[in-house]
Order: structure tokens, then sequence, then C-alpha cells
């Protein structure tokens, strides 16, 4: 009897279904693996459809056909300081443009996109002698319905200026200064910060070591009066207005290069700004 007991419970174990380990796969990193079924889990798989492995290493997205290799396509090669970019629907007809500063050859530039595949640009200058430009960003300034654009220029240029988008085509300019010394300006945004419905402009001073609003006052065209957000601000570089705190107004984060510093200013109100 207790053979017959020993031998069953033999059986029993060899015919029991094993229990599976339980693991979860993290890398998927390529494709055309091994046919299953196999014991333990791998980094490569057999077949795919629709499914895009080459996106994201170690990872699978849904794709309905294979993703293609990128291709360059460039604007221009002939480009001396390029050093300020803005893309935006700048010509408001679905698709997105390019502008762009060059600190050597001292310009202002804008490729309107034309629509074709692959992309073809038609080029303008929006000032051909605008010295050491660097930063640049576009923003409907005076209301009007079309895209101006304020652009700052560093050092021997040091000023901040918007740039009024009269129409026609190529587009016409009307050059007016925000401010007038501003040493080295490195980078610039555009918001309403003090909440009175009209564009201010953010900017640093790496020279002069501060970080600062230029208030919008108003006026056809509008006149600014910088507000200093910081001073001993050294190596004041990049500026960007966001409501960090929820409280529905504008605070400041900027970065200070030399003071190795990324600083959160938040805004408590008050004429000006505190």
């Amino acid at each position: 009897m207790r053979t017959v007991f020993l031998i069953l419970a033999i059986v029993l174990l060899l015919t029991a279904p094993a229990q599976a380990e339980q693991s979860t796969q993290t890398d998927w990193s390529g494709g055309g693996g091994t046919s299953g079924p196999l014991s333990e889990w791998g980094a490569t798989f057999d077949s795919a459809a629709d499914i895009s492995w080459r996106a994201i290493p170690g990872q699978l997205a849904l794709a309905g056909e294979p993703r293609a290799v990128p291709v360059k396509s460039s604007l221009t090669t002939s480009y001396p300081g390029a050093h300020g970019l803005y893309a935006i629907d700048f010509d408001q007809d679905g698709d997105i443009d390019v502008l762009g500063t060059t600190s050597t050859s001292n310009s202002l530039e804008l490729w309107l996109n034309q629509g074709d595949n692959p992309v073809t640009w038609e080029h303008q200058t929006i000032d051909p002698a605008y010295t050491a430009a660097a930063a640049i960003h576009p923003v409907d300034m005076d209301g009007d319905g079309d895209t101006d654009v304020v652009a700052g220029a560093q050092h021997p240029g040091n000023d901040i200026y918007w740039f009024r988008n009269d129409g026609g085509s190529p587009v016409e300019w009307t050059k007016l200064p925000v401010g007038n010394y501003v040493p080295l300006v490195c980078n610039i945004d555009v918001a309403d910060l003090d909440d009175d419905d009209d564009y201010d402009v953010l900017g640093t001073s790496w020279n002069s070591r501060y970080i600062a609003y230029w208030r919008n006052d108003g006026g056809s065209p509008p006149y600014f009066t910088r507000q200093t957000i910081r001073s001993n601000f050294n190596g004041a570089h990049s500026p960007y207005a966001a409501d960090v705190d929820g409280d529905q107004d504008l605070d400041v984060v900027g970065t200070a290069a030399s003071l190795n510093d990324v600083v959160l200013f938040i805004n408590e109100g008050g004429d000006p700004i505190v």
C-alpha cells in the first residue's frame, strides 16, 4: 500500500502544471528575434505589425507605418553667427515659419514655409543692419492682427527693439525702441506681466547683471519703462514668464550662469510689480 501511494505521488508531481514565474519585459530593443516559444525574456521580438520599436529604445509604440528616417533640410547654408531662432505660423497660413538672428552678419531673418513636400522656403530680411542680433520673439505687439517681432542685440548693439509689421509682400517693417541700453542682451520673452492687456518685454543683461521687464505704458506706438526684477544677477541669461504658483498672474523664471542659479521670482502684484 505504501508503495502504491509513493508511485501515485510521484506521478502527480510530474504531471502537475508548472508554476510560471512572474516577470515584466522592460527592454524591447530589436526586431527579428527568435520565434517562440521561449523559456525566458529577451531583448528582441520575432515580428510585429503596425508597431514602431525604433522610436525610443526599449519601448514599443503603435504606428501606422514604419517610422521614416529624418531627412536633413537646410533653410540656409550661409548664416554666419546664427544665434536666436523661433518657429511660429508667422503668415497665418497653417504651416510653421522660422525667424532667426545673426550676431556676426548683424541681421534679422524670416523664412516663410511654402507648404511643399519637401518643404521649400521664401526668405525675407527683417533688418539687414541690426548690430549683434541675438534674441528674437514674435508677438502681435500693437494688436492689429499680424505678427510683429521683438529682438535683442548683444555687444556692441546692447539694445532691445520691436519691429512693427506694416504688411506687404515682402513685409515692410518699422523699427521702434524698447530699451536703448541693455548691455549684452542674451534672451528675451514677451508677456503681459502686469495684466493690463498689453505686452511687456522680459529680458536679461549679462554685462549689467540684471533681469528686468520693460513695462508697456501704452501709446501709439507704445513706450516702455524698465522695471528691474533682480540686480546683481551675475551672468543673467534666460528669462521666462509663466504662472508658476497658479494664482492667475505671471511669475518669472530666470537663469544666472555665473551664479549657477535657476531662480523663480513670484509676482506679488503692485505697481510696479514686487
